[in-house]
């Protein structure tokens, strides 16, 4: 049995690449909440911190470790400002890769998104310098580095993925790790109430809330919303909106990254915590990348849909969500009764400062607050009307670029591939229409133009034959 386990690609380095960082982070959370010696956490972070400099791809995949499991921890040392564990990935990897671009171990990537994003970035920067007058700080400074830093990701990827197996790894990882989230979401949600509590505050030595705060009901109502350690449920809806869309894809397709059984297994998990976080915008991104499916490719998708849908209508479990669902459209819904305000808001403050928006900080003035449950409008919000241009102009082009490479893909594993990513991003856009996580958390943004890079990635690197992996031509 174990050779025949060996024998399976997805038992080697994404697999256990996942499983390692997961147990590097259990221990670590249970040794930080037990007071051990540090010696135990100092040498756990010097041999990742020596396997991601021997290795921008093992780089790669502690990021999709840290953004699923622990994307709010610090590193628990003070070194004046504490830094995230996140901002510690994205710049090291960042710095690896320049490294081996001046060393000439790499070659710059050409993508048709590198002078778009540039320009967004520029734009993000003219928009940063002159809103900073309403409240300029330190941690407004931070937080707009956090910002950088996550835009800046797009190129790391592109810039370290060179092959189909490099793309696998990274799509397996998210696989698993998305799963794995979703568990960990499942149990903590399954505690008594006072245990719970207990086990998130177990995670304040790493920069997480404690107390009884730290879980979360609908408002108005004791209905506890699973959150995991994403802090937000809106947050773990967004995590596990894009690695469901990513499952269904895989799962559909012929050739799939990871066995159809495991994918099975983990999708179902990832439903579960998906609609036990209550978050509608995650929701409707999933039914979206599943329409998407099966209107490009899948038809089978839309016999998903159809048995999602009578699942709503005729099972308890379903009536819940359809009524939560519903309440988004009812005045009473507290939820929808502060989004008509902020969309009111932000209409305005868009009208008053209509070209580069007024920064990242604060409003001009009590009445014109920023922020909005909205990505475009936040966009729109805080770097003007020219930057919600260029961004849905990237998405244009990234998605046409997406769409005439599917026409030219001629092996099922790296068609599916490509188009379960274009399913994730829609996914992500659709869900940017009623909430602002993918441009307002850092964490959140890096793993939006992660998928945004795999994608790009999954048209523009060279096809192995069919023969090697034992596709036929379709």
């Amino acid at each position: 049995m174990l050779t025949a386990l060996a024998a399976r690609r997805w038992w080697h380095p994404p697999a256990i690449a996942v499983i390692g960082a997961a147990v590097g982070i259990a221990g670590g959370i249970a040794l930080v909440a037990a007071s051990p010696p540090v010696l135990f956490g100092v040498l756990g972070g010097l041999a990742v911190l020596a396997a991601m400099l021997r290795s921008p791809q093992i780089a790669l995949l502690v990021f999709v470790a840290v953004v699923s499991l622990l994307p709010f921890g610090v590193i628990p040392l003070q070194l004046g400002a504490q830094l995230t564990l996140l901002d510690a990935t994205l710049t090291l990897t960042l710095l690896v890769t320049l490294f081996g671009l001046l060393r000439q171990r790499l070659h710059l990537v050409a993508s048709p998104l590198n002078g778009l994003l540039a320009i967004f970035i520029g734009l993000a920067c003219v928009s940063f310098t002159l809103g900073t007058s309403f409240a300029f700080s330190a941690e407004l400074v931070r937080y707009f580095l956090k910002l950088a830093n996550s835009l800046l990701f797009y190129f790391t990827v592109v810039n370290v993925v060179r092959t189909r197996p490099q793309l696998e790894q990274l799509v397996q990882a998210l696989l698993l790790a998305g799963g794995l989230a979703a568990a960990i979401a499942l149990v903590i949600y399954a505690l008594p109430r006072n245990t719970a509590i207990q086990v998130l505050s177990a995670l304040r030595p790493l920069g997480y809330p404690s107390g009884p705060e730290v879980l979360r009901t609908i408002p108005g109502t004791e209905t506890l919303r699973a959150i995991g350690t994403s802090i937000d449920p809106n947050l773990l809806g967004g995590l596990l909106m894009m690695s469901a869309a990513l499952t269904v894809g895989q799962t559909l397709a012929p050739r799939p990254v990871l066995p159809r059984v495991l994918l099975v297994v983990l999708l179902a998990v990832q439903v579960v915590g998906l609609v036990l976080t209550y978050s509608r915008a995650a929701w409707v991104g999933l039914a979206v990348a599943v329409l998407y499916l099966g209107t490009f490719r899948y038809r089978r998708a839309w016999v998903v849909a159809g048995l999602a849908g009578l699942a709503l209508v005729f099972l308890p479990q379903g009536q819940v969500v359809l009524t939560r669902f519903l309440e988004a459209f009812g005045s009473r819904d507290p939820a929808t009764a502060l989004r008509l305000v902020e969309y009111h808001t932000a209409i305005e403050l868009i009208r008053q400062y209509p070209w580069f928006g007024v920064g990242f900080g604060t409003g001009p003035n009590v009445e014109l607050f920023l922020g909005v449950s909205s990505l475009y409008l936040l966009i729109a919000e805080e770097m003007g009307l020219t930057g919600l241009a260029v961004f849905l102009v990237m998405m244009a082009v990234l998605f046409g670029h997406g769409l005439r490479g599917l026409a030219v893909l001629r092996t099922p594993r790296a068609h599916g591939l490509a188009l379960t990513l274009q399913a994730c991003l829609a996914a992500g856009l659709t869900a940017g229409i009623f909430d602002h996580y993918f441009f307002r958390f850092p964490h959140s943004l890096a793993l939006f133009w992660f998928y945004a890079a795999l994608l790009w990635l999954a048209v523009a690197l060279p096809e192995e034959a069919p023969s090697a992996r034992g596709d036929d031509q379709r």
